[in-house]
Formats: structure tokens, sequence, C-alpha cells
């Protein structure tokens, strides 16, 4: 017996598991000895049914079906599978196959490198289509609905990326009559419910500013149960909080000055001047009105507006003269005397005239009942304490609707121009005490006197107008939880520098939603929301706190 093939006689085992070469078969040699005996009827061995691998196929040809001694069949794995080992098998002297290895498996790495989405979950009072446990691909798109009497509050056709990721987050269904407006993105700052269409009561919007901008107002706003926002929503203004040396420097020490923007004198078109809206400074959201000379007319929108860039716009307004038409004599057609002339006259046709009303006002503005004309103009205005941001006014269209305009009403943290008087509530006192004038971005705060308990927010602001910003807040008996059990009193669990939401409710049942809402310069830490328990306020990570923020502090170092 030999062994064949003779350079299979040696095998090495690989790093893959397998050997270099596969087994060699025992033969008898071509030349045998020499015998005695008579010859031996030459057999016609053949072999059949070659092994098929898992994933795999033989490939044959002419649909053969039997295979000589050393004929060899090739095999090839299943579309998306690499082969292991030998790519044949040898028809062997004693009709049986050579024993290799041969494996069809999927590959380590797959060609497409995109990574698939999982599953869709349908969202509570709501539906997924197309529903299946199955692999979204980059490009899949699911759809999203509501039961009736519910929407959507993210876009309801989203698509799976190439990251793995759906294109947007999962979106929730809730009541269509709990809902809020979308809050306003602020100028060189942004918002992280962006992608969201509907806001539904409890959303919790967080801005930021861009880098070098500072925020003015609350960073996180909530839709409460009325359709409005705990806060209007804050400004980025300026270059941000810089530091500079203090007049008196201490060393290694500096003080945090806020930079405001303001825009330089606005330049009126020729043979145009302003006509209104002159200041001494321009703030972001000052507006100035143009009016031209003599004959001439401004074409465009007379207003120009103060922007964060500290640029007025828009510039393009120009003064021209109006085109008078050419009015000709009438023609007095010539009657033959003693000719009776009968006159008829139609009537007037009927023109349908397009008005616009209830013109869109955004949060903390002034409201308009007045109809206006196609062409003319609505003027934003915000209460007391605010200024406008954004577009100032919007045109009346001919299909009865004013323009769409981006515009908010942001707290004025303009620079001083007056002084404010305060007066301490009822039972109550003012701190600091002994203080005479206060100028505006003055802070005080107001206490209850002994046997009383704050209600509402204890801090006011002096603004630029004169007046104080502040809620109300009033002074009330205190109350004795011992003899209310299984409630919470909000004077015990209000933290320093906070207040609940809402300030008029002195006390919480067992089960209530507690709500810490911090004051105009600080920041919270801790849990914003918690639940009433006969045992007392519960949080479930960490009690809330509210510490001063860089804002905070940059006005501390301004007011003193």
């Amino acid at each position: 017996m030999v062994a064949t093939p003779a350079d299979h006689r040696q095998a090495t085992c690989m790093s893959s598991g397998l050997f270099s070469n596969p087994s060699p078969s025992c033969v008898m040699p071509a030349t045998a000895r020499t015998t005695t005996q008579a010859p031996v009827t030459q057999v016609n061995i053949r072999c059949v049914r070659p092994p098929i691998p898992v994933n795999g196929q033989v490939i044959a040809t002419n649909n053969q079906v039997s295979w000589g001694v050393g004929q060899r069949v090739f095999v090839r794995c299943n579309p998306g599978y690499q082969l292991t080992g030998d790519n044949s098998f040898v028809c062997l002297s004693n009709g049986r196959w050579s024993q290799v290895v041969i494996i069809c498996a999927l590959p380590t790495r797959q060609p497409d490198v995109t990574a698939p989405c999982y599953s869709p979950i349908a969202p509570e009072n709501g539906f997924v289509s197309p529903v299946g446990d199955f692999t979204w691909n980059a490009g899949d798109q699911v759809t999203y609905s509501c039961r009736p009497g519910y929407i959507l509050t993210r876009p309801a056709v989203q698509t799976c990326q190439a990251n793995g990721n759906f294109s947007s987050s999962p979106p929730e269904c809730v009541r269509s009559t709990a809902t809020c407006e979308p809050p306003p993105v602020p100028f060189y700052g942004s918002h992280d419910k962006q992608d969201m269409t509907v806001f539904a009561q409890g959303t919790r919007v967080t801005y930021t500013c861009n880098t070098g901008y500072t925020m003015f107002g609350t960073a996180t706003i909530v839709c409460q149960a009325g359709g409005q926002y705990s806060s209007p929503a804050p400004t980025c203004i300026g270059s941000g909080v810089q530091t500079r040396p203090a007049v008196q420097p201490t060393v290694g020490i500096v003080q945090p000055t806020a930079i405001v923007i303001t825009c330089p004198e606005p330049v009126p078109p020729q043979n145009g001047y302003i006509s209104a809206g002159q200041k001494q400074v321009y703030f972001p959201g000052n507006f100035v009105t143009f009016d031209c000379r003599g004959p001439y007319v401004i074409q465009g929108n007379p207003q120009v507006i103060c922007q964060g860039t500290g640029q007025f716009t828009p510039t393009n307004l120009v003064c021209i003269l109006p085109r008078v038409p050419v009015t000709l004599p009438p023609v007095v057609p010539t009657v033959p005397f003693r000719t009776l002339v009968r006159v008829t006259t139609n009537p007037p046709p009927v023109v349908n005239v397009v008005t616009c009303t209830n013109p869109p006002v955004p949060a903390f503005g002034v409201s308009s009942s007045a109809t206006y004309q196609v062409g003319s103009a609505f003027t934003y205005q915000c209460q007391p304490g605010y200024i406008v941001a954004g577009d100032t006014f919007t045109i009346c269209q001919s299909n009865g609707q004013f323009e769409t305009k981006i515009t908010s009403c942001v707290l004025d943290v303009r620079p001083p121009s007056a002084s404010c008087t305060p007066s301490p509530p009822p039972n109550g006192r003012i701190r600091p005490d002994g203080k005479t004038g206060y100028i505006p971005l003055d802070v005080i705060t107001y206490e209850c006197n002994s046997g009383y308990v704050g209600v509402g927010l204890p801090t006011a602001v002096c603004l630029s107008d004169g007046q104080w910003r502040a809620d109300r807040f009033v002074c009330r008996p205190s109350l004795d939880r011992a003899l209310i059990p299984n409630t919470c009193l909000a004077s015990d669990i209000t933290p320093d520098n906070a207040i609940l939401v809402p300030p008029t409710k002195l006390i919480y049942n067992a089960y209530d939603t507690i709500t810490v809402q911090c004051l105009p310069g600080f920041e919270l830490v801790g849990d914003a929301t918690g639940t009433c328990t006969e045992d007392g306020p519960h949080f479930v990570n960490l009690p809330p706190r509210c510490v001063q923020s860089l804002l905070g502090a940059a006005i501390s170092a301004i007011t003193g």
C-alpha cells in the first residue's frame, strides 16, 4: 500500500483550526508482485452522491450522477456565505469520496458597513406600521399613528439611517387638548426639542446658547396645563460673559462683566428721515420708522429692526418719486336740440373686501382685536418688562391671513435709564432694607414677618422703565403640618432660591406632584419634580436645590 497523493503525507495545523492538506488515502501500487494465481477480474468502481456541505451545493455538469476513480467534483457556497477548507472531493478506489473539510459560513464582516435599526415600538395610545420583529436597513421607513383624540409629538414618518438610528426619537401620543405652542428658538441659540412638532403638558424644553453668548432668562421651561409655558423663552445676548479686573483688583481674582450688544445710529435713505423710534442707544429688538420728504414715497416696509448681530435690517429702503397718472378731461357727447336722452346707470359691482383679524401674538405679548386691510401691518408689542426679539411686525395678506413671522417677547435686560421704588407686601418686609434708590438690574427679596409664610416668587428685578418685574407675592398665616396629616406644606418643602409651581398652592395632598423652579440667576441640581407622600416629599434621584449660575454671578457682580 502507498499513500496518495504523496505530497499529502504531512499536514500543518493552521490558525483557522484546519490542516493545510487533506488526509491522504492508501492504495495498491501500480506494479503488483508476480503471482502464480489467476488474474483478478477488473471491476468498474464508481462514486455516487457526493456529500453536500451545509449552505452549499455541488457543481455537476449534464446532470452527472456518478464519477469514476480519481475524478474530482467541485462545490460552492450559497450567496452570502464564504468557503473555508477544500473546494472539491475526489472519488477513491474503494468507491468512497475523499474525506475533506468544507465549511460554508457567513463572513466575519458583512460587505454592507451600515448597521441595522432596532424594531420600533408602538407608543402608548398609538400604533406603528409595518408591524414585525425583523431587521430594518438604511432607507427603510416606519410610520406612527395615534388613537382618536391623541396626536403625535414628533414626525409620523421616520427613516432608518446608516448609523443604526432612526431619523428622530420615537414620538409619543398625547391628548390633543393638553398642548402648548412650539417654543421659539432664540437667535444664536437652540433648544433640545427642535425635532418635535407637538408639545404636551409637562414637556420640558432646555435651551443653550452658542459659544460666546450669554443666556438671559430661565434655561428650562415647562408646558403647563393652561397651554402656557412656566417661563418666557430665554434670549442669547452679547458676546458672552467676559472678565476684566475690578477697579481695585485682588491678586488672582477677576469680576465678570456682562457685555450687551447695541446697534449704531440707523442711516435713513436718500430724501428720507427718521420719523419714529429714535433713541440715544439701540438694543436688539428696537425698531426705527423711516419716512420720505416732499413728493417722495418709501419703497418697501418703512421699519428696520436692531438685530442681535449689532446691525439694523433691512438695509435696502429707498425713497422714490411716485408715478402720477395723467387724467384726461371727460368727453361730453353732442346732443341735438330737443332730443330726449335717457341715461341708464348700472349698479356698482359688488367688491368683496378681504381683511385680517386676530394677528398672532407671542407669549407675554399684547393682542389686538382690530381689523386690518390687505397690506396693512400689525406691530408686535410686549407686556411691561419685556421687549420684542425677532420680527417686529406682520403684514395682512390677500388670503386673509397674516404673514408667518418668527418673534418672541423676552425679558428686558437693557442698561439703566430709570430708578425703581419698592413697596413691601402686607405682613412682610424687603431685603436689603435701608436702601432708597434702585437702578435697573437691582434685585430685592421679599420676606414675611413671624407667623406668616410667603406664597409666590419672593424676588423682584428693577427694569429700565422704572417698573419691577415680579410675580404676585403675599404673606399668609403659617400652617402646622401636625394639624393637617398626610400633607406637604409649601413652606416646608420649598428649597432656598426656588419656588413651587404653581406658586399659589400652599398644601399638597398625598400623591400630588411637586414641581420646583429656581429663581433667575440660579440653576437646578437634582430632580425638578417629586411626589408628596404620607412621610413627606419624595424625589426619585436627588432632592432639588438651586445653586448660583454663571449668569447670576455676573449680575451679582454688576449690581454689587
